[in-house]
Order: structure tokens, then C-alpha cells, then sequence
């Protein structure tokens, strides 16, 4: 009996490929996510219990990683297109997948045989995905047929680009400085794995694939946004992946892998017509872009140009640079590079200049082994590519939605714009154009790729560094004319203060005495010219600071001829650079409240402090520093000039106030405040007092006045509250540092009493606008409440309001 019931089991059942089983991604990837970032001790640190079940959990992972290897190999290539033996295979009751078995139900798999053909899946993996499906939504079965076939659709996407994910993330774990040791080593030890195994070929065959798509032909219409939003999601994953091979050096791009990148972009992406096919959505277009800009920086990071200016600043040759490529083979990239036109697609443009740039160092490298290449006319493709605005081209790829994201890998994807811009720094003269838009563009294209990128900083500012090297000639070229240039080293500095170290070396560098520059007006009868050496008679006002000098009898070189009465002359006297950084800020405050360089400066500090609040006490203490009290000593600043930061920032943000000025520059002196005022908020208060913003007069009813006319009122017709957002940030500062007094106490009555109300009737630029006020408002409110330092007093008024006010009830 057992034999013939073991004989009706085995006709109602069938067997498949073990390769088509497939579990959750999704979770295999949060799991992976969690451990990656954070490291599986972090969480489990404080008991010995804990950091066992954390060791039991990094096994667990470990297993994952290791029975997984097929599938982050081969990636989506795994899910395999419908198959006639799988679609029969679901006409039994049972299936059986190496160990797993599948009890086949009649709804589940016509939804799976629908699935497949819109979903191009084999119909066995389409009905693991149904099945996952209804195990992890209860409410699956209420769904109409149409929702249930979306939800489905989009679960299958979320499912493929999970397992995208995990690649990507195994390749990221790469660029981590720390992590759990257990988990790591499994990490390192798959990535090595796959590259061993070819993922670098796979990686390309899936990217074809995906290039190449084609809209299913029995995709429902309902579908059809969804699949080309996803399809182009996917695409930019893969890219991703690709990058991160070649980014760190597991695995160099020799020429024939860049040669069949090179043709398969121009193909399919530059000149084909199949992305077009995906411009469905807004959404799309947008993923469309951002894949564009990911493939001309994968061809370009593939020239390693990091590699060539270590061989430019080591001064070697070429053929000890260790470079992928040999000048053999530049000389067949220069005949494919020769061929494309940045007229026709614009994003040909950084590769032009790139190429040209890379050319141009290799001919200057020591040894004549470039005399290949002297014969290429690199300045002909630089010409192109500025001619058709590759500044531009690279602002607007930089200011993109997706490159302010500040992760591991857009600061790699900024590392290699960087690396592009260095090379032509290096490459062409760009001292000589200090006046020029040139000049002004390479300063907006760093101020882009270091803004929000703390390890850029932090690889900036140390010396070691040579990648880096051109750019730190920029710097310098800004200081040894401060403050001529001062709006563009401003913008450069406060980019560059990114973390608490590199914040640290942004004042050291300006605090630092520094040789001042200026124009210098000459006797109509004098002969003059570059280099040449001139000498005053009598004291010079530095420029734009009134209160420090430069001495008579100073010496100073002629830098740069203006006109014919007027030099730019570099002078033997050094000044602090941020002494007179605020001086000035000052004094064009006064003359010009719409400064824009009193907007750069504002900005320079709130980065600085932002990043590393510690120094908020060395900018307090500045006048009685050692560079001040040496200044007023040896002549150079009057004795009646006080650098009072504290006082000079209230001042500024008084004139704005009254004068209804720059909103942003508003919000940045308020930032200053709230770093100052977790060191001294007394005295940040009382300065506070003497501003438009809180003073009151005897009536008690101003203050409300004065701020509703100053901020709310004038940030409603642009349907934008930084003000707002900003000053409620100061407010809970200063009310937790347990700083008492009546107008602090009124603004604060009034935040909560009025803005928590009305807020909601306000229009907003952004949804989320709406919902960073009121948070801001309840922690005020919180703050108030819990804070030990908070008097009874405003305590009571605050919850006088909250209980019996009927407008909050």
C-alpha cells in the first residue's frame, strides 16, 4: 500500500531546476544593510547576552551571504523568461525545487500564469512570487484584480532591485572605514569571490540586457508606467555596480572591457533610441538623466586619471605609473574619442575635456616614451568641449537631485568629477585667468563636489593627498590675493569644512597671517609693470576694513595691471585672515545689505561652526587673541577696533532685518547665534535684546508685530519659512540653556500659542515644509516643559495655553 500511494504522490508531483527557487531579497538586504553600516556589535554592545545573540545573528548573515553567491553573481539574470515545462509543471499539485516543494493551489497559480506573461517570468518563479506575496499581506485577498496585479508587479521590481542592492552594497562595503569584524571579513571574502567568479562580465551581459529592453508585448496598459520607471531604476543600479568594480581597485578596466563599454554606451545610450522608449513619466526621464550621467563617468573614471596625476606629481613616466592602458592603446582610444561629437550629445563633453586633459599630461610626463601621443592635438577636443559648455554641463550633472545625496557612493561619483577637473588644473593655465568666467566656473563646480562630502574634505586638507593637489593650488592661488578674490575662496572654504578635522584646518588657514592684496592707484606720470616693486608713503587702508592699515614704508610687488592707473599689488603685510574676513562683513553690511560677499562669509562661518561647534569659543575670544592684540601693538589695526564677533553677527542680522534683506542670510547669522549661544547663551541673549527681532517697546504687543512683519508675513508670499524654522532653532537653544528673560519668554508664548494653530493654514513650497514647523514647534514646546533650567513662569503660561486656550483644543 505504501509503494502505490509513494507511485500517486510521485504522478501528482514534478520536478524542476533547483536554480528557479528564489527567497525574499528585500529582507536579505535590509538584513545586510543593518550590518554593513553599522556593524553587528554596535547594537548588542552593553550586555554579554546580547553580543551573543549579535554573534548568533552574523552566523546567520555569514550563511546568507555564502548560499546567496549565485544569485548576487548573476543578479537578475536569474529570473528566467516563461518555460513551457515550468507553466505544465503548475497544472499538478505538487512541485518539487531541489528541497523545496510547492503545493499548488488553482488561484494562485492562474494569477502566476498572468504574471508571467506580463512580467516576462517563468511561471514556477512567478508562483513563488504569489505565494510570498499572500504570506506577507493579510489584506491580499480583498484586492480587486487589477490592484492585486499592480501590487504584485511592483513587488516582483522591488524584489529585482533588492538583489541589485546587495551587490552594490557588498561592493560598498568596500569604501567603509569600519564595521564588525565577523561580518566584515564574510563581506570581503564574497566580494572577492564574485570578482574571481566573473561578475564583472555578468555585470555587462546584464546591463546589455537592460539597454537593449524592449516593452513586453502582453504588458497591461496599467502596467506600462510602472515597468518603465522600474526598468530605468534598474539600469542605474547595475551602472552602480559597475562604477563601484572600478572604482577601487579590486578590479581595473582593461582596454577591451573600456573599449566594449565605450560601444555599448555609444550605442545604446548616447545615440540609441531605446532609453527614449522609457520616457514615459517624469520620474522616468529623471532616472533616464541620472543614467546618462552615471555612464559618461564610468568611461571616464575607466581612464583613472587619479593614476596619472600620482605619475605628474611622482614625476614618473609612464610605463612605471602602473596604468591599465598602454600608449599603444590611448592611441586606438584617441581614434574612437576622435570620432564623437559633444554638438550632438552634450554629454561627450567631460570625456572631451577629460581626454584632452589626459593627453596633455602624459606628453609632459619625464622620458619620451608620449612622443605617440605629441602627434594628438588635445586642444582641439578642449576647445570643443568649452566651446559647447562643459562647465555648465558639469554644474547642472552636480546640482542634480540625485548628486546631493551625500552617501559612499555619489561622493565616489563626485570623485571622479573632481579627478576630471583636477586633471585640467593641471593640465592648462588657470592662474593667469583668476578674472575670468573659467575661474569663476572650476570655483562653482568644487564648491558642488565637496558641499556634503566629509571624506572629500578630509582628503583635501591632508598633505599626502597629490590627487588634490592641483585644487589646493587653487586655494592658494585665492590667499596670495586675499581679499581681492575673497567672494571665491569663501565658497571654496566653506565647502571644504565638511567634518569636525576639516572644519579645524578651515580656521587654522584662515586664521593664519596672511600678505594682503589690493589695488593700488599710480601717479598718471609712472612707468609700470608686472613684477615690478612699488612702496607707500603713507598708511593704506586694507580693503573694505576700516581700522586695519598697512604701514607706511610697506613694499609690494605689482601682480596685475587693471588699467592704466590702477595695478593689483601684492604688499609685504600680513593681517589675519579672519579678522579682516569680519571686518569686512561689517562694513559692506552697512554699504550694501544684499552683499554677496557678505552672504559667501556668513556662510564660511555657519559651515565652520556647524561642522565643529568647538570653535564657536575660538571666533568669541578673537580679540583678545594673540593676532589681534599683536595688531593693535605694531600698528596695524586702530586701538579703538574691537572684533566682536558676537556683536558684529547681531548687527549684521539687524541691518537685514529692518532692511527686509536676504532671507538666507537671515537664517545663516541666526545658525551663528544658536552654536554661540550653547557656550554663552546669556550673552547671546542680551545682544539678542537690542535687535529688531526682540525688541519690545512699553505696549508689549511690538514684538509680536515686529516679527510677524519681519518673517512670517514676508516668508508667506514666497510660501517659504527658513526664518521661521530658524528662530524657533534659537529659541530652543537659549530656553534649554535656561536663559531668562521677558521677550524670549513672549516669543515663545507666541510660537506656541499662535504658530502651532495658523501654521497649517499657511501655503508651502514643499509638503514636508508643513511638517518641519510643527515639529519644531511641539520640541519647543517639549523643551519647555521637561527642561529643569525653564522658569515656572513661562512653564505655567505654556500650559495655561495647552489646557484651557480652545483654539489648540
Amino acid at each position: 500500500m505504501a509503494s502505490v500511494a509513494l507511485a500517486i504522490e510521485q504522478a501528482a508531483s514534478q520536478k524542476v531546476e533547483e536554480s528557479l527557487w528564489w527567497e525574499s531579497h528585500e529582507a536579505l538586504f535590509l538584513e545586510l544593510d543593518k550590518y554593513a553600516s553599522c556593524g553587528a556589535g554596535s547594537a548588542f554592545s552593553d550586555a554579554g547576552i546580547l553580543r551573543h545573540v549579535a554573534a548568533d545573528a552574523a552566523k546567520s548573515l555569514t550563511q546568507k551571504l555564502i548560499g546567496n553567491h549565485s544569485w548576487f553573481l548573476n543578479t537578475i539574470l536569474h529570473f528566467r523568461p516563461p518555460c513551457e515545462k515550468s507553466r505544465s509543471a503548475l497544472n499538478l499539485a505538487r512541485v518539487a525545487i531541489g528541497n523545496h516543494t510547492l503545493d499548488i493551489q488553482d488561484f494562485m497559480k492562474n494569477l502566476a500564469i498572468q504574471l508571467s506573461a506580463q512580467l516576462v517570468l517563468d511561471e514556477v518563479q512567478s508562483y513563488i512570487l504569489v505565494s510570498n506575496f499572500f504570506g506577507s499581506d493579510a489584506s491580499a485577498l480583498s484586492y480587486t484584480n487589477e490592484t492585486l496585479m499592480q501590487k504584485i508587479a511592483m513587488k516582483y521590481y522591488l524584489e529585482r532591485q533588492c538583489l541589485l542592492k546587495c551587490t552594490r552594497l557588498i561592493l560598498l562595503f568596500q569604501m567603509a572605514e569600519e564595521s564588525d569584524a565577523y561580518i566584515g571579513r564574510a563581506i570581503l571574502e564574497e566580494l572577492e569571490k564574485l570578482v574571481k567568479h566573473g561578475l564583472e562580465d555578468k555585470i555587462l551581459a546584464v546591463l546589455k540586457r537592460l539597454l537593449a529592453v524592449e516593452q513586453p508585448s502582453h504588458l497591461d496598459p496599467g502596467l506600462i508606467s510602472l515597468w518603465a520607471e522600474e526598468t530605468a531604476v534598474e539600469q542605474s543600479l547595475v551602472l552602480d555596480i559597475l562604477f563601484l568594480l572600478y572604482y577601487e581597485p579590486i578590479c581595473p578596466c582593461s582596454f577591451h572591457k573600456w573599449k566594449e563599454i565605450f560601444v555599448m554606451f555609444e550605442e545604446e545610450i548616447f545615440y540609441g533610441t531605446s532609453l527614449r522608449k522609457l520616457a514615459l513619466t517624469s520620474e522616468a526621464e529623471k532616472c533616464i538623466c541620472h543614467v546618462k550621467h552615471q555612464a559618461i563617468l564610468v568611461i571616464i573614471e575607466a581612464l583613472d586619471l587619479d593614476k596619472l596625476l600620482m605619475m605628474v606629481f611622482n614625476e614618473l613616466p609612464f610605463s612605471q605609473g602602473e596604468h591599465a592602458f598602454t600608449l599603444d592603446e590611448l592611441q586606438q582610444i584617441d581614434s574612437m574619442i576622435a570620432g564623437i561629437s559633444s554638438a550632438d550629445v552634450s554629454e561627450y563633453m567631460p570625456l572631451l575635456l577629460g581626454w584632452a586633459s589626459f593627453v596633455c599630461l602624459v606628453s609632459c610626463l619625464p622620458s619620451t616614451e608620449g612622443h605617440l601621443l605629441l602627434e594628438i592635438d588635445h586642444t582641439i577636443y578642449m576647445r570643443q568641449a568649452y566651446g559647447n559648455g562643459v562647465f555648465d554641463f558639469l554644474l547642472d550633472m552636480l546640482h542634480g537631485e540625485r548628486f546631493k545625496e551625500s552617501d559612499a557612493l555619489i561622493g565616489g561619483y563626485k570623485s571622479i568629477a573632481k579627478a576630471l577637473v583636477a586633471a585640467f588644473l593641471a593640465a592648462y593655465d588657470v592662474a593667469s585667468q583668476i578674472d575670468s568666467t573659467v575661474f569663476d566656473n572650476l570655483v562653482e563646480i568644487f564648491y558642488a563636489i565637496y558641499c556634503g562630502q566629509e571624506s572629500l574634505c578630509t582628503e583635501f586638507w591632508d598633505r599626502e593627498s597629490a590627487i588634490d593637489g592641483p585644487v589646493r593650488s587653487l586655494i592658494f592661488l585665492l590667499r596670495d590675493c586675499f581679499p581681492y578674490k575673497l567672494i571665491a575662496l569663501a565658497q571654496l572654504l566653506a565647502c571644504l569644512s565638511e567634518g569636525p578635522w576639516a572644519a579645524e584646518c578651515v580656521y587654522d588657514f584662515l586664521y593664519r597671517m596672511v600678505e594682503i592684496t589690493s589695488l593700488y592707484e599710480h601717479s598718471k606720470q609712472s612707468s609700470v609693470c608686472i613684477g615690478q616693486v612699488v612702496q607707500i608713503a603713507l598708511p593704506l587702508q586694507v580693503p573694505g576694513a576700516p581700522g586695519l592699515l598697512i604701514p607706511a614704508g610697506t613694499r609690494g610687488h605689482i601682480l596685475q595691471l587693471i588699467d592704466d592707473s590702477f595695478s593689483l599689488v601684492h604688499w609685504e603685510c600680513e593681517h589675519s585672515g579672519i579678522v579682516v574676513i569680519l571686518v569686512r562683513m561689517l562694513d559692506q553690511s552697512l554699504k550694501d545689505f544684499e552683499s554677496k560677499e557678505v552672504h559667501a562669509n556668513l556662510n564660511l562661518i555657519c559651515s565652520i561652526l556647524s561642522s565643529n561647534k568647538m570653535l564657536a569659543r575660538l571666533l568669541l575670544e578673537l580679540d583678545c587673541s594673540v593676532v589681534t592684540v599683536g595688531a593693535r601693538s605694531n600698528g596695524l589695526m586702530e586701538k579703538s577696533l574691537r572684533v566682536d564677533v558676537l556683536n558684529i553677527i547681531c548687527l549684521i542680522m539687524n541691518i537685514l532685518l529692518e532692511r527686509f534683506g536676504n532671507t538666507e542670510a537671515v537664517v545663516l547669522c541666526m545658525k551663528i547665534l544658536s552654536v554661540f549661544s550653547l557656550c554663552c547663551p546669556g550673552q547671546v541673549m542680551l545682544k539678542l535684546n537690542g535687535t529688531s527681532l526682540f525688541q519690545s517697546e512699553s505696549d508689549g504687543g511690538s514684538l509680536i508685530e515686529n516679527f510677524s512683519k519681519m518673517m512670517i508675513d514676508s516668508e508667506r508670499a514666497s510660501s517659504c519659512y527658513l526664518v521661521v524654522v530658524a528662530v524657533l532653532d534659537l529659541c530652543m537653544v537659549l530656553v534649554d540653556k535656561g536663559v531668562r528673560s521677558d521677550s524670549l519668554n513672549m516669543m515663545v508664548t507666541h510660537f506656541i500659542g499662535n504658530l502651532l494653530v495658523n501654521h497649517v493654514n499657511w501655503k508651502y513650497t514643499q509638503k514636508y515644509e508643513r511638517w518641519q514647523v510643527a515639529t519644531k514647534v511641539l520640541q519647543l514646546m517639549s523643551v519647555v516643559l521637561n527642561s529643569y533650567q525653564v522658569s515656572m513662569e513661562l512653564k505655567a503660561r505654556v500650559l495655561e495655553m495647552l489646557l484651557v486656550d480652545a483654539a489648540i483644543h
